[in-house]
């Protein structure tokens, strides 16, 4: 509503950082199982945080750069929690616009 940006740290509920990561870890294993990759390359690409997010109708998106967590042919990278699974994390003025 007042149409200004906010830190992903501020979209959480205090306390839930912890909860909120391993949401995000638990995308990125279904991502790279729906897209069938084999073991080396999870080794050399693995799991790790960004600040760049965004809400979309399917849920709260963590946006990565190239080379962030997978090779540059693979694009900029998205995984998506859905809002169901973000219940009691992110603050509800957020989830209920």
């Amino acid at each position: 509503a007042k149409q200004q940006s906010v830190k992903l740290g501020g979209l959480l509920v205090p306390g839930q950082q912890s909860a909120f990561w391993e949401k995000a870890r638990e995308q990125h294993t279904a991502w790279l199982d729906e897209e069938n990759l084999d073991q080396a390359f999870r080794d050399s690409w693995p799991f790790d945080r960004t600040d760049n997010a965004y809400f979309s109708k399917n849920g709260l998106v963590l946006h990565y750069n190239v080379y962030h967590i997978a090779p540059y042919a693979m694009g900029q990278p998205e995984l998506t929690i859905p809002y169901e699974k973000l219940d009691g994390i992110v603050r509800g003025k957020y989830l209920n616009p």
